[in-house]
């Protein structure tokens, strides 16, 4: 048996769900879900065998004595998880709760009061936690590969539509050095999300003035008019954001639903181009998760930095979101062009910044997890 002590800082707050639909404490199958959820996207870009795990097509290692590439590591009906997680919580304590304003106005149903659009970032954790990785099985070491990746690229998924789950690993060095030789079987699926049509951004901007911006400067004026709706935003909003941001120490700023918004508005030529259910989502009866991951602010090298994350079908669109990121983002934080510094990473692509029209997979995904 061997355990692995994996050292973490948060670097949003991290989600990882409750009884009571609250982050009580950080739960192991919320950061197991999320790292399945890599592992199985890196198992499909190597042409690997994922089951549907919500499909009556799950694997059943208890009926059939066989199961997919994920489901040996992950465990299903019948086999269980070759490894554990134990979390031991160090110094996290919880983030406070924001609402952010969308300058939309919601008439009130069956005699309620019209209400204000916008934003709920609820509580998460910050701080530093250890995370035991503890198996038997050689083969439990590829996890370590997509913890790596995570912590280069992305974060754990849940609420990462508002922004949460980004981390950093402290101990890195001391680490065992997974192996890094990948075999690609077959052709992937492009049907699913796999690294080659998926892309990974990092933006870089000195610290902005958020009252500066037009969803949060609402906070002040408190009032919104939208059509025939008025409503009023309440006072408790404006000062805990206030009261927030005047800590010297502040840890992160919850700007992932402002950028999402301002690309949901992009225009070109007229036409907004990324204001569709399929690429952004929607809350209404057909509920879809957007395609595009956008994490909060938070320090880095003395600048502040956000994420970006996702896959879109049509290439065209790759390069549309490559030009707003490139243009729209410094106009909206008030700096110039030359203030922002962009990272970008996208397989057989000229946008990228390390490997340029990169056709060799394995070398890219190489690269992935070590820049």
């Amino acid at each position: 048996m061997q355990i692995i002590p994996i050292e973490i800082s948060t670097l949003t707050p991290l989600w990882s769900g409750g009884v009571n639909r609250d982050c009580d404490r950080l739960h192991e199958n919320g950061l197991i879900g999320s790292i399945r959820w890599w592992y199985e996207i890196f198992v499909r870009s190597l042409g690997g065998n994922v089951c549907d795990i919500i499909s009556e097509n799950r694997c059943n290692y208890e009926k059939n004595k066989t199961c997919c590439d994920v489901c040996k590591i992950f465990g299903c009906t019948g086999l269980s998880r070759q490894f554990s997680l134990r979390i031991q919580e160090n110094e996290t304590s919880k983030s406070p709760k924001f609402f952010i304003p969308s300058g939309r106005c919601h008439k009130g149903r069956n005699g309620k009061q019209d209400h204000v659009g916008g934003w709920h970032l609820p509580e998460g954790f910050m701080g530093n936690f250890s995370l035991d990785f503890i198996s038997s099985n050689p083969d439990c070491m590829d996890v370590l590969n997509i913890l790596l990746f995570m912590h280069n690229h992305t974060g754990f998924t849940a609420k990462a539509n508002i922004g949460y789950g980004i981390f950093k690993i402290n101990n890195l060095e001391s680490l065992p050095q997974p192996a890094q030789q990948f075999n690609i079987s077959r052709n992937p699926k492009t049907d699913y999300p796999i690294l080659q049509n998926m892309f990974f951004l990092k933006v870089q901007i000195p610290k902005p003035d958020l009252f500066g911006l037009e969803e949060i400067n609402r906070l002040k004026t408190r009032k919104v008019i939208w059509n025939d709706c008025k409503a009023e935003i309440k006072e408790e909003y404006r000062t805990e954001l206030e009261k927030y941001l005047e800590d010297e120490n502040i840890l992160f700023l919850p700007t992932a639903p402002i950028i999402k918004n301002r690309l949901r508005k992009y225009k070109k030529n007229g036409n907004r181009i990324f204001d569709k259910d399929d690429i952004l989502g929607t809350v209404r009866k057909s509920a879809r998760s957007s395609k595009i991951n956008i994490s909060n602010l938070y320090p880095k090298d003395g600048d502040w930095e956000f994420r970006v994350w996702g896959w879109l079908d049509k290439k065209n669109l790759v390069s549309e979101l490559h030009e707003f990121f490139k243009t729209k983002i410094p106009s909206i934080f008030g700096f110039k062009e030359n203030d922002v510094q962009i990272q970008w990473r996208e397989f057989s692509s000229s946008h990228d910044t390390f490997l340029k029209n990169e056709t060799n997979f394995e070398n890219y995904l190489r690269s992935l997890l070590n820049d």
